[in-house]
């Protein structure tokens, strides 16, 4: 029988320091499919070096270019499936102070929050959609743009944390945030 109270998040609290650290939901059939197109990825870069080595001409040139975009590419897929597999949101309320941290993304800066400023907090379930630039509905697969389920507002922007974490969950870290005073109740 499965446990109910199992959750993904793990709250570690110190002294005036709360840290909250969920790891990604894994989809495996992603992963693995991302997997094996970094192999064709891979076969791809080594025949293109190769290429490349047979004397300089417009096709050796045009294998620089190529080469190029495909080496860009290829990070940005490794970046995605490292992420997908070892990455985890670390949420840190400390010294009246939010810091969210995307660990295991490397193209994403951290950010840090005044909670003095941090309003409305609430839950927002998500539907694991997201608005593209055409305005077109799309399914997230690594949750990554259709953002979590803790919101809250910061000037004028909603900032959406928690990924990966169902609403029961969220309305426990609230409570836990709520009770130990990093988030006032009227905010």
């Amino acid at each position: 029988m499965e446990n109910p109270h199992n959750g993904r998040a793990t709250l570690n609290q110190q002294l005036n320091k709360l840290e909250i650290i969920i790891p990604t939901k894994k989809n495996w059939l992603i992963i693995a499919f991302v997997t094996f197109w970094l192999c064709g990825w891979a076969f791809g870069f080594v025949s293109a070096i190769a290429g490349i080595g047979f004397g300089f001409g417009p096709a050796s040139a045009f294998l620089l270019v190529w080469l190029s975009a495909w080496t860009i590419g290829g990070i940005a897929v490794g970046s995605f499936a490292y992420y997908m597999v070892f990455g985890e949101e670390v949420i840190i309320f400390a010294d009246g102070k939010m810091t969210y941290i995307r660990a295991g993304q490397f193209f994403l800066r951290d950010k840090t929050y005044d909670l003095k400023e941090a309003k409305n907090w609430r839950i927002v379930p998500s539907d694991g959609y997201y608005q593209d630039f055409f305005g077109f509905r799309r399914y997230d697969f690594a949750g990554l743009r259709s953002g979590g389920t803790i919101h809250f507002n910061y000037g004028m922007k909603t900032v959406k944390i928690a990924i990966a974490i169902d609403e029961p969950e969220s309305e426990y870290i609230l409570a836990t945030l709520r009770e130990k005073g990093f988030i006032m109740e009227g905010k």
